[in-house]
């Protein structure tokens, strides 16, 4: 999940979204311009200000020193700038070295060699987005080939030279250790055995919290390690001088980059935990067959045109550790067939959405319990799904996934589970056909009786629309969970904590165009809202 207050995704359709609004943004179609003069246009607050002849103080998000320099704010937003290229400013290093998240989407920059001059001097950056940006897979492997040879300290700007030198020491501006010594830092001890390659084979030996607190104590760039097609570790056989240990979240939704340029920007961050490869028409997964990265554990890859899961199982030899996967829109209509392969090629994975997808039937779904670390699925839009009564829909995929604890955004408690196995058995007691769940719970439960009279319990669970930033989307609300531990499910869309934005409730069926709740009270239940199945909760950064 992105960190608070910067620009965030939608995580279904991986598009970046703008938080800042069209009032912050330069048109794309006007001619382009280079980072740092769109920068200094978009911070350098003072000169609109000076004529006006009001006092500002030197606080907020960028600053500007005494002898006039700007020092850009920790997060920098600039999507839609008409941006093409890095810029020859002079004191580039000085006014990016404290940004830690760095928002590009929508810019029109076609080469990767601009991007990395801007970002060599971020030595803090965390986050990257490059979403909508037409890059040239050319130009990255280009970028390779021709900074492989020669001396390192040849591709820093001139602007960058005075405080990031490559195979020198960290500079005052704390720029990050060079290419050259991530060689001698990252783990060798990756085992690319063809003949064990369904096995993740990964330093992180285990999906437990244990081994995840053993992990955060090894320097980043320690653990992550990978192997190519011969078998030979990455960062020994093939270093790119241009490596950036610092960055966690990468994003190329909508950049059309193909496979060898993917492997290539691996190399270049070799520390990802989150990527985003969204809306770039991919057809197949062409990663190398021996390549593995550790580090990464969220993926975002909503492509229409990805048909078979085959296709999909690249992705776990390649990510082994693998603990959120988002196939929204993909055109996939089964799952491995062989599912202990299939559990075998992602064992970490707890998050699995496969909204919009073409499942054809409810043996697939039944497949999903075999994943051992699953617990959190979202199947809406599925078109064999939204035939079934929406009740009867939800029992029966909460009863086919005993393993589950959050269906389709909304948590699923035990006196939901226990009434939605005894409903799964009625309707299959009395059918010539039964699936093999029907005969487990029946050993649990037995026969039960039919229904004898009509349920005045009140409705429970709602469908209703999430907006935020002009985006929607539908999930099932549990009206039982209360304003914080609804907020805090609707982290992961809104891409911020629960703590930096507010929720409203808006019921469209009232009159008047309708009536919108400020949810200010965290203990409330939202039942009390009166919640109805099509209205929408509608997120609002605070600001």
């Amino acid at each position: 999940m992105e960190s608070a207050g910067f620009p965030s995704h939608d995580a279904e359709s991986g598009s970046a979204l703008n938080p800042h609004g069209p009032e912050s943004e330069r048109s794309a179609e006007q001619p382009g311009c280079s980072f740092a003069d769109a920068a200094w246009d978009k911070f350098n607050w003072e000169n609109d200000l000076d004529d006006l002849g009001i006092y500002v103080p030197k606080k907020g998000p960028a600053k500007i020193t005494d002898s006039g320099h700007l020092i850009l704010p920790w997060h920098v937003n600039m999507d839609h700038c008409g941006i093409t290229e890095a810029g020859q400013h002079s004191d580039m290093t000085g006014m990016c070295q404290h940004v830690m998240e760095l928002g590009l989407a929508h810019n029109n920059i076609s080469s990767i060699e601009e991007v990395l001059r801007i970002i060599r001097c971020m030595p803090k950056l965390t986050f990257l987005s490059l979403t909508s940006n037409p890059l040239n897979s050319s130009t990255i492997t280009t970028a390779t080939t021709n900074s492989s040879g020669g001396n390192t300290s040849d591709v820093q700007d001139d602007e960058c030279n005075a405080s990031v030198t490559m195979g020198g020491s960290q500079s005052e501006a704390g720029a990050v250790p060079v290419a050259t010594s991530v060689n001698n830092r990252v783990n060798t001890a990756v085992d690319a055995n063809p003949n064990t390659e369904t096995t993740p084979t990964t330093p992180i030996s285990t999906c437990s919290p244990a081994a995840s607190a053993d992990n955060n104590n090894i320097p980043n760039t320690a653990q992550t390690t990978m192997c190519t097609e011969d078998g030979q570790n990455s960062a020994a056989s093939s270093v790119h001088p241009d490596v950036f240990p610092t960055v966690r979240q990468l994003v190329l939704n909508g950049t059309c980059v193909d496979w060898s340029s993917i492997v290539v920007l691996l190399k270049m961050f070799p520390s990802l935990e989150e990527l985003h490869l969204s809306l770039n028409n991919y057809t197949s997964v062409d990663l190398p067959p021996h390549l593995t990265y550790p580090s990464l554990t969220h993926l975002f890859f909503n492509n229409k045109d990805i048909d078979t899961w085959s296709q999909v199982s690249g992705l776990g030899r390649a990510f082994p550790n693998l603990r959120h996967l988002y196939l929204a829109g993909s055109s996939i209509t089964s799952l491995d067939d062989d599912v202990s392969r299939m559990a075998q090629l992602f064992p970490c994975l707890e998050m699995l959405s496969l909204n919009k997808t073409q499942l054809k039937g409810w043996d697939e779904v039944d497949k999903l319990r075999h994943l051992p670390a699953l617990t959190d699925v979202r199947v809406l839009g599925i078109p064999f799904l939204e035939e079934q009564e929406e009740k009867s829909r939800r029992e029966q995929l909460v009863t086919r996934l005993p393993n589950i604890k959050r269906l389709n955004g909304s948590s699923v408690k035990e006196e939901e589970r226990l009434d939605a196995e005894r409903a799964f058995l009625r309707l299959y007691q009395d059918s010539d056909y039964k699936p093999d769940r029907f005969f487990e719970l029946e050993k649990v439960h037995g026969r039960v009786s039919e229904l004898a009279t009509v349920s005045l319990k009140p409705q429970t669970v709602f469908s209703m629309d999430i907006v935020f930033d002009n985006r929607r989307e539908r999930v099932e609300v549990n009206a039982k969970q209360t304003v914080r531990d609804f907020k805090k499910s609707l982290q992961n869309i809104a891409g911020m904590p629960s703590s930096k934005f507010v929720l409203f409730y808006h019921d469209k069926e009232t009159h008047y165009g309708g009536f919108t709740h400020r949810m200010i009270y965290p203990d409330k239940k939202l039942y009390s809202y009166n919640l109805k199945d099509g209205s929408e909760f509608i997120i609002e950064p605070k600001h």
